[in-house]
């Protein structure tokens, strides 16, 4: 496996999981054929590294320099984790597990709901090619344009703001001299 090559690229990959996976396939090879049948390599890893540091890469530079240092350092812990980690799943032969990809089937009705909502999404903003993250942005541009938007001022009628309710508008107080001002006689 070459440290670019990754399954889903994230940008960043833990050295130990390579390692780890070579390991197990070292050490797999050494078991009787009819004990390996019985053996998920997938437990195996998983098993061996919650009980390794993680290593962790986002460049061919750092990748090198993690990898030294697990082999330095961690040969011997990744071995001997590795080897517990096979007597660790050899305990119940017939236990049964289920691998995590099991999991994607039964959200399967959630991945179509999510998919209508999303193809709702596409037809409202009129956007064929939108995808999640798409969305995301676009939500983020409209409340941006909207926290911007400031409605024209008009004269509007404010209930009770001129005594009584009434209907009038705003108008200036015409100014006289005397109290009989219709503003003050009410």
């Amino acid at each position: 496996m070459n440290s670019i090559q990754l399954a889903e690229y994230k940008g960043y990959q833990n050295v130990m999981e390579f390692l780890v996976a070579q390991e197990v396939e070292r050490q797999l090879n050494k078991l009787p054929p009819k004990m390996a049948m019985y053996i998920r390599s997938l437990e195996v890893e998983t098993y061996a590294l919650n009980r390794l540091p993680s290593l962790y890469a986002s460049s061919e530079k750092g990748w090198r320099h993690q990898r030294q240092k697990a082999e330095l350092e961690f040969r011997q812990n990744i071995t001997t984790g590795v080897r517990q980690a096979f007597s660790a799943v050899q305990v119940d032969p017939l236990r049964r597990s289920n691998p995590l990809g099991s999991v994607k089937e039964n959200t399967s009705q959630e991945s179509s709901e999510s998919q209508a909502a999303l193809q709702v999404l596409r037809d409202l903003l009129q956007q064929p090619d939108l995808s999640w993250i798409g969305v995301v942005q676009e939500v983020k541009k409209l409340l941006t344009e909207q926290s911007q938007y400031q409605p024209p001022r008009r004269n509007v009628w404010h209930p009770g703001a001129y005594g009584k309710t009434s209907l009038r508008s705003k108008q200036k107080a015409v100014r006289r001299d005397d109290w009989n001002d219709p503003l003050y006689c009410q």
